[in-house]
């Protein structure tokens, strides 16, 4: 576990159909959820505590040159808005391509993992969003997409 790397590869993709070129394009975002295991296998958010830890031992690869981080101020979880729109096809970049596990892991960090999340089981759920970018800035975007993530 400790120095383990996880390919996990999130990026959004502007399928929309129907409208115009001009009409089409999109300003998206990705809203990162960690969720630990319960013991009825079931998953729940985890705590603003429990990331303290999770940051400690967990590293997501962000691509700070295109997504940029929005965190609600009643959320322990963070919104990234693409800094571009997307034109009808087009894909985003990554937001990340690999979760690290740290390799300084030691034995008292794992076993505050396992006392949060049963098997010390952390799961990163994302979820996206996108707002017509048709006469919309980016900062009206940003407002937008967080909202809908967040509510």
């Amino acid at each position: 576990m400790p120095g383990e790397e996880v390919k996990k590869i999130v990026k959004l993709k502007n399928i929309s159909e129907g409208l115009s070129d001009e009409k089409s394009e999109l300003w998206g975002a990705i809203k990162v959820i960690f969720e630990k295991k319960q013991a009825d296998g079931t998953y729940v958010p985890c705590t603003k505590a429990d990331m303290v830890l999770i940051n400690d031992i967990m590293d997501l690869d962000i691509n700070t040159a295109k997504w940029s981080a929005q965190t609600p101020a009643d959320d322990n979880n963070i919104v990234y808005v693409y800094n571009e729109p997307l034109a009808k096809g087009e894909e985003s970049e990554a937001l990340f391509t690999t979760v690290s596990i740290s390799e300084d892991l030691d034995n008292d960090q794992l076993e505050e993992l396992k006392a949060i999340a049963t098997d010390a089981e952390i799961n990163i759920k994302v979820t996206g969003a996108v707002i017509q970018a048709y006469e919309v800035d980016l900062n009206t975007a940003i407002a937008e997409v967080v909202k809908n993530l967040t509510a």
